[in-house]
């Protein structure tokens, strides 16, 4: 389970990073598309603590026992998953705000905006790269949810279910 943790820890401040580099304005991330390994990574400890946490349930009720596997998280820790919680969603939905008229691409050479694979306008540079960050943003704030709750679990709850 202490694999599980790291993997879950690492990959929370990966996504971070990688997070906060698209709000700063890099576009490595919106060119690169390696990141995307972090989408497929979270499965892994998030899987791994719905399977661990639902050997140690004590009840079959579903509200009581998120309340059960909630309750060994510290109340800081706790703040902060349900702001991490919280945030995501709001950066989710103004990245698909800003998504909402398509996704860039790159078509015979020309930066373009598709809708469904419909031709809607030619963007600029600074467009494209500002959307393809937007696209990036969305699935990141997201990848940190699955890696936080996880590694919290991990962290803390993992160690009162052991006896």
């Amino acid at each position: 389970m202490r694999a599980l943790f790291y993997l879950a820890a690492s990959g929370f401040v990966a996504a971070l990073i990688v997070h906060l580099l698209t709000i700063l304005g890099v576009n490595y991330f919106a060119e690169n598309n390696a990141t995307f390994v972090l989408h497929f990574l979270i499965f892994i400890p998030f899987i791994g603590m719905l399977i661990h946490s639902r050997k140690g349930a004590l009840t079959s009720n579903k509200k009581a026992y998120f309340k059960d596997l909630l309750k060994g998280i510290p109340k800081p820790a706790r703040a902060l998953a349900i702001g991490v919680f919280v945030y995501a969603g709001i950066n989710f939905m103004y990245s698909i705000t800003l998504l909402s008229e398509g996704s860039p691409a790159i078509q015979d050479g020309n930066l373009v905006l598709l809708d469904h694979g419909r031709y809607v306008r030619e963007l600029s540079e600074a467009e494209f790269f500002e959307l393809k960050r937007a696209g990036v943003r969305a699935f990141s704030g997201h990848w940190l949810v699955f890696f936080l709750i996880p590694a919290l679990y991990f962290r803390y709850v993992n160690h009162q279910t052991k006896a």
